[in-house]
Formats: structure tokens, sequence, C-alpha cells
């Protein structure tokens, strides 16, 4: 059903828990997961590095084809452009929890206004 998923990467809580969402969609129907991280300065890309190994490790534990797009463009843009190169399925992104409510931040907001596909929101 979701032959190409895509999901955005950062070292926040809320990208982790979509990563995990995002994984357990791409196993689940067979499909690939498009792991899209934005990097502009050599230690938050030698941060990034360490958790998309270990990210890495965990799809190949589970048997999930895995493809890491590093981007050096605004994150929004970044998700919805490699959206649209893979001919995305489903794109999964994080948004915190306030109060008992998800509160989208601008990149969430903007994904939705402007993806080629479906955005699950965890």
């Amino acid at each position: 059903m979701f032959e190409n998923v895509v999901v955005g990467f950062n070292d926040s809580d809320d990208a982790a828990r979509a990563m995990h969402r995002a994984m357990d969609v791409a196993r689940s129907s067979g499909g690939t997961l498009h792991v899209v991280s934005v990097g502009d300065s050599t230690a938050k890309v030698s941060s990034l590095g360490r958790l998309l190994d270990e990210v890495r490790a965990l799809a190949d534990s589970v048997a999930v084809p895995m493809k890491v797009h590093p981007l050096n463009v605004e994150p929004a843009e970044a998700i919805t452009s490699v959206a649209t190169e893979e001919q995305a399925d489903l794109i999964i992104m994080g948004a915190p929890l306030c109060d008992g409510a998800r509160r989208l931040s601008r990149v969430p907001q903007r994904v939705l206004d402007e993806a080629p596909c479906a955005v699950m929101v965890v």
C-alpha cells in the first residue's frame, strides 16, 4: 500500500516518534523508507550522522529498505522535494503534544500545505 514513505529526521523526540512510526508503516507495507536529514553545520551533521547510523542498524534489523537524503535546504522544502522525487505515498511528521493536542510548528504545517501525497502527523 505504501511503497515509498518519507520521514524528516533530526535529534528531537518528535522526529524519533515519527521515525519509529514510519519504519513500522514501511515494514508492514513492504515499502522503502526515505529519511530526509537537513544539516548546515559540521557539528550538527556529525551528530545526525551518528543518529542515522543507529536508525540504519534498526532498519536493517527489521528488514526495511532505507535511503537517506541529506540536504542543505529548509526542512519543509527538503521533505516535500524528496516526496515528489521519490513519488511518495505517505509523509510522516512528528509534532509535539501540548495539553493533549498536537501543535503544528512551521515545518509540519508547511509540509501539510505543500505535500504531493498523504501526510500523517504523530
